[in-house]
């Protein structure tokens, strides 16, 4: 069937306009943001950056039901190596402690999720913070431990290595943390009463209580600790560390809530940003077939309009 030229213009600036939008989409997100030095630094230490993770503090980082690593910190690992097209080596340790002894002695690794603290910056570089966390008090209830002084006297534990240590040692050097190896562990040391209360991030003591039903537990104060979480790298990595803080400034505020908010105000019926462009392109390719769909019917209504008459003048013209 012969399309008339008006509208094989009109199907030509639709298609053009689809595939412009897709292209400049693509090379937004293929554009290059390190320099060439920084470039050629990734490529000669192709295989060698590890990033440490493996312990398990959910829902920063922590390995699902499926052994799976995944997390808040994990999602920032991905957009991370997205961002400049390299992947990292994964090293994993059981402990936090164990992440931060072998941090002191080597290089050529990138943690995500560490607080900046006096002692740490003394060997870490670290990014602006990516993540902030409040500390609170937890403890069985009616024990009436509501304040940091409360606490004064008191049987409390903490994980070893953490930064809320310093804050204590600092602030509160009265109180004498007793140091467990994970959070879980701390948790389980006040459910059974062998400690009176524990110091630990709200996100994660959130999701372990709900997750395995402690119902002998809940949050019973404010510590005024706020651990704010960057990505660090050891002081003997300068490239690496601007590569990293170049990335994590690069990362767009709208971003950084939708991870968030994967994590921490989950609701199941909220889109994502990419969730939406994939929508969104689908729809446009929908009513640009649907407007050339329309034009031919329009052009072909035409043109069976026009054949009619023809069809009424010669049968008027027979008679």
């Amino acid at each position: 069937m012969h399309i008339s030229p008006k509208i094989k213009l009109i199907w030509f600036a639709l298609i053009t306009s689809i595939l412009s939008t897709i292209y400049v989409s693509c090379q937004k997100s293929t554009e290059d943001i390190l320099t060439q030095e920084e470039r050629t630094w990734l490529n000669n230490n192709h295989g060698k950056i590890e990033i440490l993770f493996g312990y398990q503090e959910p829902p920063n980082a922590f390995h699902n039901n499926k052994n799976e690593y995944v997390g808040l910190l994990v999602d920032y690992q991905k957009e991370i190596e997205e961002s400049i097209d390299y992947r990292f080596v994964f090293k994993e340790f059981k402990t936090w402690e164990g992440l931060m002894k072998y941090s002191k002695t080597s290089q050529n690794y990138v943690i995500i999720g560490c607080a900046r603290t006096p002692k740490r910056e003394t060997y870490l570089s670290f990014t602006n913070t990516i993540v902030k966390i409040p500390y609170v008090i937890i403890s069985q209830k009616n024990r009436g431990i509501t304040t940091m002084k409360s606490l004064i006297q008191k049987n409390v534990c903490t994980v070893s290595d953490y930064a809320v240590n310093d804050y204590i040692e600092h602030c509160y050097p009265e109180i004498r943390p007793i140091h467990f190896n994970n959070d879980l562990e701390c948790i389980r040391a006040v459910s059974t009463g062998t400690c009176d209360a524990m110091l630990a991030n709200q996100m994660y003591v959130t999701h372990i209580l709900n997750e395995h039903a402690i119902s002998n537990l809940l949050i019973t104060g404010e510590s005024g600790y706020i651990n704010r979480l960057s990505v660090a790298v050891s002081k003997n990595d300068p490239i690496l560390f601007a590569i990293l803080d170049k990335i994590i400034d690069n990362i767009p505020t709208e971003r950084k809530k939708e991870l968030y908010d994967k994590w921490i105000h989950a609701r199941p019926d909220k889109f994502s940003k990419k969730t939406w462009l994939t929508l969104l392109s689908i729809l446009s390719i929908l009513i640009a077939a649907l407007t050339i769909l329309w034009i031919w019917l329009l052009s072909l209504r035409k043109r069976v309009a026009k054949q009619t008459r023809i069809i009424r003048s010669n049968e008027e013209n027979l008679r």
